[in-house]
């Protein structure tokens, strides 16, 4: 109940406990794949913390399901390789191994040579030329191809012409290699789909390479799910795109790749430059971009109070004593506000309802009545930590913490409303004497009256009022700001593993 939530994924219905209505998008996704008959690579487009993992797990269960044979690669969990198609071949051989019984494969064999020759082949001079390449050294690249010297330390022209030929050689050598590769893996992902297309050639390839015929449907693609790549060291990440474009670009072979383009665009940059149209690179990999919708916060976050117990945690810490639902309702309330006018995603609005179980845990049953207060303060941290610690210092003012809100998409209208009231007066109230706070709380009781009595006081004025006296009672001899912003400090230091 400490860490964050786990979601379970039912083999037989993969998306009963998505909370987000995501299976539409899926089965959406799933036939535009099917439908594909080239190669492809499907980018699944959206920020970090947005679900793009639970997602792709309860989509390759569907997709399963639907008879496609499915790999998956957690790109930033091994980008500790030196060479993402040793990390790739890998994956294939665990799909074989768990789907044929252990059985070894001579596909797999072959795959493996292939990739073997492939990269003893290419490493030698690939290595400096991509030195060269990405630090833009013309003098390390002819160096990279330079022919050797004689005694005196001159290249002779015999030795220019060996050169050449061995480069011509080299090159020749080197393309076969690839497409001896790309020849392997073809008639491999030929023989996971039992493809029907030429019957005696289909099953003469199965049978050399040692590979059951009994696999998913016909003609559907073998889908291969690639997350995190965005968190990877960026050469592995460009590294592991070149491999994907130009040695696994074979029918019947699908990539998605799970990733936040934006981000993955600075790491390209980090390696070409600055100037460097990094969108434009990545456009040449990706054939079919789908920007991930934004979640529904209202339900993602009602799903995270239930799982950190936060009801359970409040009615045993004797916060809930009067008016309960009301109180949770307000919580609730609180916490999507500031979710969605602040734009959190769903790793942030986590953070936020853990931090909440914690901060329930900390208070004092006398503070029971401020805990919805607490939740937006919550989320307000997320955003603005260093603004509220120093509102909390009073090196700034109220107005500061109101800008920030007012800065945000209906957040100016928000503050206008009873729970925007509320907050005003919560901070209002924080940088008071008991003494000042009294003032305050008796001249509102006369304003709230004189609008009562006058015919042309407008409705906002009343309705402000109204709203500031809701609050007044709650915080006359109290000042909760403080205790609440010291065990938030608190539960922000906490971590469960």
């Amino acid at each position: 109940m400490y860490s964050n939530p786990t979601i379970e994924i039912p083999k037989d219905e993969p998306f009963k406990n998505c909370r987000l209505k995501r299976k539409q998008i899926a089965v959406n996704l799933s036939r535009l794949v099917g439908s594909f008959t080239d190669p492809a690579v499907v980018c699944i487009n959206a920020p970090w913390g947005s679900g793009k993992t639970t997602f792709i797990a309860m989509w390759q269960q569907m997709l399963v399901n639907n008879g496609h044979v499915c790999l998956s690669f957690n790109a930033w969990r091994n980008d500790f390789a030196a060479d993402p198609l040793v990390a790739f071949i890998t994956e294939f051989d665990e799909y074989v191994d768990a789907h044929y019984k252990g059985e070894a494969s001579a596909g797999l064999r072959k795959i493996g040579l292939a990739a073997k020759n492939l990269g003893q082949r290419l490493a030698p001079l690939a290595i400096k030329l991509l030195a060269a390449r990405l630090f833009k050294d013309s003098e390390v690249m002819i160096n990279a191809l330079k022919p050797p010297a004689d005694d005196s330390g001159k290249i002779t022209g015999d030795a220019l012409a060996d050169a050449a030929k061995d480069a011509i050689k080299e090159h020749r050598d080197r393309k076969g290699t690839v497409e001896e590769f790309r020849d392997v893996l073809t008639k491999f992902i030929a023989s996971l789909r039992n493809e029907e297309t030429d019957q005696e050639q289909t099953r003469g390839d199965v049978e050399s390479l040692g590979v059951s015929e009994h696999s998913p449907t016909a003609t559907k693609p073998v889908v291969f799910f690639i997350d995190e790549l965005d968190r990877c060291r960026p050469t592995f990440a460009i590294e592991l795109l070149e491999t994907i474009k130009h040695l696994f670009d074979v029918p019947g072979l699908v990539f998605v790749l799970a990733m936040d383009t934006v981000q993955l665009s600075h790491s390209v940059r980090a390696v070409y430059g600055s100037g460097f149209g990094a969108r434009g690179y990545l456009r040449r990999f990706i054939d079919v971009d789908y920007q991930f919708p934004r979640p529904d916060g209202r339900a993602f976050i009602s799903f995270a109070l239930d799982h950190f117990q936060v009801g359970a945690v409040m009615k045993r810490q004797g916060l809930l004593q009067f008016n309960s639902d009301a109180l949770m309702h307000s919580i609730y309330s609180m916490l999507v506000k500031g979710a969605e006018m602040f734009g959190l995603e769903l790793r942030d609005m986590i953070q936020c309802v853990r931090e909440f179980s914690i901060l329930c845990r900390l208070v004092h049953q006398t503070n029971y009545e401020h805990l919805d207060y607490g939740a937006f303060m919550v989320v307000f941290k997320r955003k603005h930590c260093d603004l509220l610690e120093q509102f909390s210092k009073r090196e700034v003012g109220i107005e500061a913490v109101l800008d920030a809100i007012r800065e945000t998409e209906k957040g100016a209208e928000w503050l206008k409303s009873v729970a925007g009231r509320m907050i005003e007066v919560y901070l209002l109230r924080a940088h008071q004497t008991p003494v000042e706070a009294t003032a305050m709380i008796e001249a509102w009781g006369e304003q709230r009256t004189q609008l009562r009595e006058q015919d042309d006081a407008s409705f906002d004025e009343r309705k402000r009022y109204d709203a500031y006296w809701s609050v007044a009672s709650k915080i006359s001899h109290n000042n909760p700001h403080q205790e609440l912003m010291t065990a938030l400090a608190f539960a922000n230091d906490v971590h469960f593993s």
